[in-house]
């Protein structure tokens, strides 16, 4: 039966589901269902399968979804894989305070989109003033990596010739679709790697890597800071560009990969992109963290994460005991019942009798009850013929009732002459002159 108590308990019902239901899918790994590109991924973009490489050889391998801070320990390695720019400019301070963590002996790793499907779906269509974002100015800057930038490498099929790439307008829209939305199949080249610097072991391990054809990444460096180590893809015609290069500060390092696909999930298996993988990441005895912050699997603004925290939970489940505790307390009264008081049957003419009686044992109550007869009376008349407060009285109300009636103003006066002749009586006048004389009073109502 739906009635409005009915109603509040369902809505009751429904928001401690919800609530319930939204704890629970905080409590499991925002893995997207393994579709973002991220250490979750599964699909071609994703690098779960570098996480899980780290994780079989023995590596202390990590995930972060709160912000970077400079107290991680400097023995281990933080990987920003492909960071969002948006979420790097607006939130730049925590970059900023690795900064500190780095030249303290931390090493950080970089692996920015060599891509934007934006960018590639519109790369032929005239919009102005629209933004590159590739090009992570604002990362390079945070980073003080001033003069760095990541584009796009030699673009180069199997067997050597140019690929050139279609403008827009000549693609199909399946096609267009599927690159923009970054599942189009996408053609690959096996490259020759040569190591330089401090990277010439790493040159040696890694002789041979599978790069995306179109669109490849690499770092052109015009500012001050010199890598301390190299590594340069070479295809066989000759053309080389930097896939991956390493900045010294301090006691540490920062690492710049300017193709992150090259470690992903597609091409992981591929030649030599395992080693280079292993050997980018793990350095040494250090332990590695994927930062997925900068992916945006940020739990700021959903207050549902504190309740899978034990100490918040705890707290929240303590109040919430003490207001139920709180509520069944103002709701039942404890102890005995009252006893029931039985309702009273008497009508309001025995409670006029009953005062009547009690009034009437005064000597001097027949004067007054004639007295206060007279008076509301006379205010009632005033009232009624809509005369000013202040003439309420016996001329004025008798000469507007003989102009409306000369037959009620008559009655009105004699009932007045009979009233007053009880009052001039004093205590001596009878009862029944008493209630005589207040009738006729009242019937001129």
């Amino acid at each position: 039966m739906f009635s409005a108590r009915n109603a509040i308990l369902a809505s009751l019902a429904f928001m401690l589901i919800a609530v319930i239901g939204g704890t629970l899918n905080l409590v499991g790994p925002p893995d997207s269902d393994g579709l973002a590109a991220d250490s979750y991924g599964t699909h071609r973009d994703g690098h779960r399968a570098t996480f899980d490489l780290l994780r079989q050889f023995g590596v202390p391998v990590e995930r972060r979804i709160a912000p970077p801070d400079a107290q991680l320990p400097t023995n281990s390695t933080l990987v920003l894989w492909g960071p969002h720019d948006d979420l790097v400019e607006n939130e730049p301070a925590y970059l900023e305070r690795l900064l500190p963590w780095v030249e303290s002996g931390g090493r950080l790793v970089v692996a920015p989109p060599a891509r934007v499907n934006s960018v590639t779906l519109f790369r032929n269509t005239p919009m102005p003033k629209l933004k590159k974002l590739r090009e992570f100015r604002s990362l390079w800057s945070v980073l003080e990596l001033h003069g760095l930038e990541i584009t796009e490498g030699p673009g180069l099929m199997e067997g050597d010739q140019p690929a050139a790439r279609r403008p827009a307008s000549q693609m199909p829209w399946d096609e267009i679709l599927r690159e923009s939305s970054g599942t189009q199949i996408q053609s690959t080249s096996i490259v020759t790697t040569e190591g330089t610097g401090n990277w010439k072991a790493l040159g040696d391990r890694v002789k041979h890597l599978r790069v995306p054809s179109l669109g490849t990444g690499q770092i052109n460096n015009t500012g001050t800071a010199q890598p301390e180590g190299e590594l340069l893809c070479q295809h066989v015609n000759g053309s080389s560009w930097t896939l991956a290069a390493s900045y010294s500060r301090g006691k540490g390092e920062i690492v710049v990969i300017a193709e992150p696909l090259v470690l992903g999930n597609g091409q992981l298996a591929e030649v030599d992109n395992a080693v280079l993988t292993y050997d980018l990441l793990r350095s040494g005895e250090r332990s590695v963290i994927f930062d997925e912050f900068y992916h945006g699997l940020s739990v700021r603004g959903n207050p549902l994460w504190l309740l899978t925290r034990r100490g918040a939970a705890l707290l929240v489940t303590v109040l919430l005991l003490g207001i139920a505790v709180g509520i069944w307390r103002q709701a039942i009264i404890l102890g005995p019942p009252l006893a029931s008081v039985p309702r009273s049957r008497r009508v309001i003419l025995e409670y006029i009798d009953a005062m009547a009686g009690f009034l009437t044992r005064s000597t001097g109550v027949k004067p007054f009850l004639l007295v206060e007869a007279r008076e509301g009376v006379l205010r009632l008349l005033g009232e009624r013929l809509n005369l000013p407060p202040g003439q309420h009285d016996r001329e004025t109300i008798t000469a507007v009732l003989t102009r409306r009636s000369p037959t009620e103003s008559q009655s009105f006066h004699e009932a007045l002459v009979q009233l007053d002749r009880g009052i001039q009586q004093g205590h001596s006048v009878s009862t029944p002159h008493t209630v005589q004389a207040i009738q006729r009073l009242f019937r001129c109502l």
